[in-house]
């Protein structure tokens, strides 16, 4: 016996039928705490799947399963039982909680700001100069300001002898 104790949505679009979040299940007969069980839901379409960790090995995408049983059948009745309760719950927790969420993904702020007209010079190549309080020992560089690097100190070449 499960209990489905909350519903933590992390992208909500309710004009396109878009949802993601995770689940924290109470496995009652066993004492299991289990938080993160993934949920999405594209229009009519439910994907849920246990917690896991992405890990990539030799270039390839593994997922390794945080929680699971010896026997898959096990494993696979659980996650069919999580299906079964978590869609009400959730439909409820969405009637209950009309309000869409923001995003995780963060508005690219580029977009919001004017072009600004291209100079020739570029902030990075400007010198300029110091104030009489401050002394070469005390430089400090302003956060907002670009400055160019130092040069890099030339290496010897090493000689090859024959």
């Amino acid at each position: 016996m499960i209990e489905i104790v909350n519903f933590y949505p992390t992208v909500r679009e309710d004009n396109k039928q878009f949802l993601q979040g995770s689940l924290h299940v109470y496995i009652v007969d066993l004492g299991i705490d289990l938080r993160g069980v993934f949920v999405s839901k594209k229009k009519d379409f439910w994907y849920f799947s246990l917690p896991m960790r992405i890990a990539k090995d030799d270039g390839k995408t593994v997922k390794y399963p945080i929680m699971s049983f010896r026997d898959r059948d096990k494993t696979n009745q659980l996650l069919q039982i999580i299906k079964e309760q978590g869609k009400p719950f959730i439909e409820n927790y969405l009637k209950t909680n009309p309000q869409p969420i923001e995003t995780a993904v963060p508005s690219k702020p580029d977009q919001a700001k004017p072009i600004q007209e291209k100079t020739n010079v570029s902030p990075a190549l400007e010198k300029r100069p110091m104030s009489k309080s401050q002394s070469s020992s005390s430089f400090k560089i302003p956060c907002n300001e670009w400055v160019s690097l130092p040069p890099r100190p030339q290496q010897q070449k090493k000689q090859k002898y024959r």
